[in-house]
């Protein structure tokens, strides 16, 4: 479980915006985390928490959207398990490279973070996260799997949906500041 800043406990923390909790929600799935927590949800005025003496703040509706998408994912993510997570170049502290057998690979410009989803050591899941929560990104990956289509998880519905065929191997998309996806292939 990761416990994520949404509130200033103290006078020299700055609230973060709704893309920074995006981005930490959606890196917290990618590392196959099982639970988020926020600090602090409930408070007072003094410490600008999600709710102040009882009143939302602006960024508790965003919270609350995306803890609607993390609903949507729990019942996929939580029958699979992590097998590894990868980072593109610049890496940050302690991150690691994609590996040449890496079965999914980013192969455009980007600061990204791919964790890999399976059972029985075959993976059959990929989460892909932009760091950047400033930006929208462009992404292509590259999918080494004997599959033949490849679905993204609708976070409205909970539905799976076909994104195309493996037969050129790759998908492009568009990922909004901090945001991630969660695919499958079959």
């Amino acid at each position: 479980m990761n416990v994520i800043q949404a509130s200033r406990y103290e006078k020299e923390w700055r609230i973060p915006t709704a893309q920074e909790v995006r981005f930490q929600v959606y890196t917290t799935l990618a590392y196959g985390g099982r639970g988020i927590s926020y600090f602090t949800y409930w408070g007072s005025e003094v410490n600008e928490s999600l709710y102040r003496d009882g009143k939302q703040s602006p960024l508790a509706k965003d919270v609350a959207v995306i803890n609607g998408e993390i609903q949507k994912h729990s019942p996929n993510l939580m029958s699979l398990d992590s097998q590894s997570v990868y980072h593109t170049k610049p890496l940050q502290v302690g991150a690691e490279s994609m590996s040449i057998s890496s079965p999914i690979k980013v192969v455009s410009d980007g600061d990204f973070v791919i964790g890999l989803f399976g059972n029985n050591k075959k993976t059959s899941a990929f989460m892909i996260v932009s760091r950047n929560y400033q930006r929208q990104q462009s992404a292509k990956i590259k999918i080494n799997l004997l599959s033949r289509v490849i679905q993204e998880l609708d976070r409205k519905t909970g539905n799976w949906k076909k994104v195309g065929n493996l037969s050129n191997r790759q998908i492009k998309l568009i990922l909004e500041p901090g945001d991630g996806r969660l695919f499958r292939v079959i």
